[in-house]
């Protein structure tokens, strides 16, 4: 079952919907909010870039992770899958893939390119997003 019918309702209904009293989604903006300071922070400044680059493919692996859990529990457990669920899926797929390609940066002209990289992803990330969330809020 997917969004539209009663895909989403069934998985915001689901006891997963929500770690403790945060809901899942909320849990999603916190994650892509710290991804997209972290990858500005380490694009405008050289400042602890060792440890920037780390936390980004910590949070990278780790948000790929819940993704693929939260795939799986739509899947097997929900039988239902939210279009918002998947699109969100897709899009930390795609910043885990990005991040296999990261490099550390050293002069400010590779900062500058890289910001405008991560820029250009986000962008095409909530491109991609904004209609998603449309559809489920308007199905």
């Amino acid at each position: 079952v997917l969004c539209g019918s009663s895909g989403c309702e069934s998985v915001r209904s689901s006891s997963w919907a929500f770690v403790g009293p945060l809901p899942r989604p909320a849990l999603g903006v916190v994650f892509y909010t710290s991804m997209l300071l972290i990858l500005v922070g380490r694009a405008i400044s050289p400042w602890k870039e060792r440890t920037l680059r780390l936390l980004t493919m910590i949070g990278a692996f780790l948000g790929l992770l819940e993704s693929i859990h939260l795939f799986f529990i739509q899947w097997l457990w929900v039988h239902a899958f939210c279009a918002w669920c998947l699109t969100s899926g897709f899009a930390t797929l795609v910043v885990a893939a990005c991040e296999l390609f990261d490099r550390s940066s050293l002069t400010e002209e590779q900062r500058l390119r890289d910001l405008k990289g991560y820029t250009f992803v986000y962008i095409l990330l909530i491109l991609v997003g904004a209609p998603a969330l449309w559809l489920l809020l308007h199905s």
